[in-house]
């Protein structure tokens, strides 16, 4: 797929301008810089739900290098206007706060859509132990805050809504802790109540360093029995292979396992990130997509990604990266409908494509109806790790499709790393297939 350089350049001056109406039925686009240099600004990225109750999905975006000594920071923005709608900080030095950064949905029932954010590094605890906090939408205020269990767990480097769990009405949460005792003990999941903050479940991984909750995510209505499920990730898992990877999928009714996948091949670290994709195929039954980044089908750690049935397990889609070394499934999203046709799709990163420069990365939407490539979108210089974090915003504009969200937190456009999000890409702003 080669590019002319007139095509690059109106593409970078296009992506520079926010909040500029393009030609052609193109919706707006916003970009948005850290506030200094070394920032990341997008390492952790999220949809957020309706934050400010204005009929708009919002989203929200951490750095969490940023705010001094790596104390970290997140920002919610409103899906309507663009504007920030308040910053959240890190306590102390090194704590990391804003690596990972979700909707909760309305965890108080307050008609808000509240955020959770993690410090893997939070020291409240024990040291690194970590730490997941919750935020109300409706004014910044912190709801619920949980630590980690013991030293070096670095729980909330993976945090999440997970539906209403228990079926009370109120969202809860999932946090997990892949690094429990340094790496050297299996990690851990938990489960939090949106009621009340009470542990409703913790699971822990049955193998020492396999990484056990190192991505989870709610997973949405698996085997439709109308309990909120969610699905864990343990990437270094070695039941099949050496470090090939290992997804559970959980009821949330009775914490029960509904599914065990695991990677094609060792190394794959299939399992390093999961989400719910909604009901792909229209069954009535949620499906679940999930990334193995490292994944050598196409090459050399190309990457792969699989869309697998929540009615029987089996798999729906498989996609490649295009390359050696692309690592597609480094993030991927679901549920969203992008293109409008009553079907929900997925997209995928592969933050080291090379495509315009060494690690410029990528971003791919496809198609839930067919499996077809909807857009590819490309960053604009080398070592941006443009798609680190890929998401589906939700509907930010109200026209009916699912916007989209991406992260380049090697971005130097306000300084050196100072890490770029891009909001509603579309084929008129970067490079495409």
């Amino acid at each position: 797929m080669n590019r002319s350089p007139s095509l690059l350049l109106v593409a970078a001056i296009l992506v520079a301008v926010s909040g500029t109406a393009l030609a052609g039925g193109h919706r707006l686009t916003w970009t948005y810089d850290g506030a200094s240099a070394g920032d990341r600004l997008g390492h952790g990225l999220s949809g957020a739900g309706d934050v400010d109750a204005d009929g708009h999905d919002d989203f929200i975006a951490g750095a969490y290098y940023g705010n001094g000594s790596r104390k970290g920071y997140a920002r919610v923005y409103s899906g309507k206007t663009g504007k920030l709608l308040y910053t959240l900080n890190g306590k102390s030095n090194y704590d990391g706060f804003g690596v990972s950064v979700s909707a909760a949905g309305d965890v108080n029932a307050d008609g808000y859509a509240d955020v959770i954010v993690g410090s893997h590094l939070d020291d409240t605890s024990a040291t690194d132990a970590g730490l997941a906090q919750v935020f109300s939408g409706k004014d910044g205020s912190l709801l619920y805050a949980w630590p980690g269990d013991g030293a070096n767990d670095r729980f909330g480097l993976t945090s999440n809504g997970a539906g209403d769990v228990n079926k009370d009405g109120y969202d809860d949460l999932i946090v997990g802790a892949y690094y429990t005792g340094g790496g050297t003990a299996p990690g851990y999941v938990k489960v939090f109540s949106g009621k009340d903050g009470k542990l409703l479940y913790k699971f822990t991984g049955s193998s020492a360093k396999d990484y056990y909750g190192v991505y989870v995510s709610g997973a949405g209505y698996v085997n439709d029995d109308d309990y909120a499920d969610f699905v864990i990730g343990a990437c270094l898992d070695d039941t099949k292979y050496t470090d090939a990877g290992k997804v559970v999928v959980v009821s949330g009714k009775d914490g029960s396992i509904l599914y065990n996948w695991y990677g094609d091949r060792a190394s794959a670290y299939f399992g390093r990130c999961v989400d719910g994709a909604g009901d792909i195929n229209g069954d009535g039954y949620d499906d679940i997509v999930v990334g193995a980044y490292l994944d050598d089908a196409n090459g050399t750690d190309s990457g792969t990604v699989k869309v697998f049935s929540g009615y029987d397990g089996s798999v729906l889609y498989t996609w490649y990266g295009d390359a050696s070394d692309d690592r597609i499934g480094v993030h991927v999203d679901g549920g969203g409908d992008i293109n409008g046709d009553g079907v929900p799709d997925i997209v995928a990163g592969a933050y080291y494509d090379d495509q315009n420069g060494t690690n410029c990365g990528s971003m791919r939407a496809y198609s839930g109806a067919d499996g077809s490539t909807l857009y590819t979108f490309y960053g604009t210089a080398s070592s941006v790790y443009f798609g680190r974090f890929a998401c589906i915003l939700g509907d930010a504009n109200g026209d009916g499709k699912a916007d989209i969200l991406a992260g380049a937190y090697g971005d130097d456009y306000g300084g050196t790393d100072t890490g770029r999000v891009y909001v509603d890409i579309s084929p008129a702003q970067l490079p495409y297939d």
